[in-house]
């Protein structure tokens, strides 16, 4: 993909059902071109879009996704030039997240995410300098998942538990063992630690605190919500509606969560709990779910539906002080968990997603100022 380096491919469209104005910013014959769904693609700047693309050719379907090990590559997207510039190629993918990229707060370096498959060989963090492409530092055995607010560390997944990586020194600490985070389930088993996995590490607005979700197979898929401290010190367990907390996220300069869920009749929610676990209440009678985050102002939440016949799948965009939810795209997903993913741009004007409407998974924008 190195030839897509100084390229323009954007062009405006129309969604194919509801007509909104897009900006799709890809147009390349390339499947799997999306960001992540709850990591921030731009940069600190706003200047610039990081994403990642592989080939349909180069990945094979391993449950639950689609993977390659080598053959996933690390692209940006110019917001002032339009021009797509290449900057790695040979990383490990998968339809889901792709490289897992996100920017570091001074916007000097992208951090990817390798993580092809669960075992620790097939993880690593790869560290890229931004202005000369060239590979910094990597270090294996661990998948981050986000760097803190003040830059100075990454919250880790491993397979012993929620790792911190000292951007500045590279040491690692783990904060939390997979032993300590099963003592915490109601029916304590020590064999679940062999199925078990750490996903959406998110810190809070001042780094003092992270969420993240604990997953394990005893036999049923089951799934747990922990907040942790940023010290490794206290770790608290919390109920929800049932055993999913999809897509949990913060809520902004909160210490509350955000999170789908379902209730007792099964209809799909979306929730708020406390970061000690208390207030867990349905924010609407609408039966929205998907990936919900809210923009910056903490007015609005973007998600993507995909289930029931109420919305279809499109994106949907709520309003809390009027309870209205608008539907402003659709999209497709043709390949393995390639979700839409919306995430906001840093001022809530705009919205990214991927869909692959048009035969190719492409990247979008929505523009608000054009609803």
């Amino acid at each position: 993909m190195k030839e897509r380096s100084g390229r323009i491919e954007k062009k405006i469209a129309k969604d194919p059902i509801f007509g909104t104005t897009l900006w799709q910013l890809t147009d390349y014959e390339a499947h799997h071109i999306h960001p992540y769904y709850d990591i921030d693609s731009w940069s600190p700047d706003g200047k610039k879009i990081v994403f990642s693309a592989a080939y349909d050719k180069d990945v094979a379907f391993s449950d639950p996704y689609m993977y390659t090990p080598d053959q996933g590559n690390l692209l940006t997207y110019d917001t002032e030039t339009d021009k797509i510039e290449w900057l790695a190629d040979g990383l490990g993918f998968n339809s889901h997240t792709g490289v897992f990229p996100f920017w570091t707060p001074d916007g000097k370096c992208i951090v990817c995410g390798e993580s092809v498959k669960t075992a620790a060989a097939d993880r690593s963090i790869k560290i890229f300098d931004a202005a000369s492409h060239k590979l910094v530092k990597q270090v294996d055995g661990l998948h981050p998942r986000q760097m803190s607010p003040d830059g100075t560390r990454i919250l880790c997944q491993s397979d012993i538990g929620v790792v911190l990586y000292d951007f500045a020194t590279g040491n690692q600490r783990v904060l939390y063992s997979f032993t300590q985070i099963i003592s915490h389930l109601p029916v304590y088993d020590g064999s679940y630690a062999e199925q078990a996995v750490v996903a959406n590490l998110k810190w809070n607005h001042d780094g003092t605190r992270f969420l993240f979700r604990f997953s394990f197979k005893p036999g049923e898929y089951m799934k747990s919500l922990y907040v942790g401290e940023a010290d490794g010190s206290k770790l608290t367990r919390l109920d929800g509606p049932t055993l999913k907390f999809h897509h949990p996220s913060w809520v902004p300069r909160e210490n509350r969560i955000l999170f789908g869920d379902w209730d007792a009749n099964g209809e799909p929610h979306i929730f708020h709990i406390d970061f000690d676990g208390k207030n867990c209440n349905q924010i609407s009678k609408r039966h929205l779910h998907g990936h919900p985050i809210y923009n910056p102002a903490g007015t609005q939440i973007i998600t993507d539906n995909y289930k029931g016949e109420e919305y279809g799948r499109s994106i949907l965009l709520y309003d809390l002080k009027s309870d209205t939810v608008r539907q402003i795209a659709s999209f497709t997903v043709n390949f393995v968990r390639s979700n839409a993913h919306p995430v906001w741009n840093h001022d809530g004007t705009q919205i990214l997603y991927h869909s692959d409407h048009t035969g190719h998974s492409q990247l979008y924008i929505i523009p608000l100022a054009e609803l």
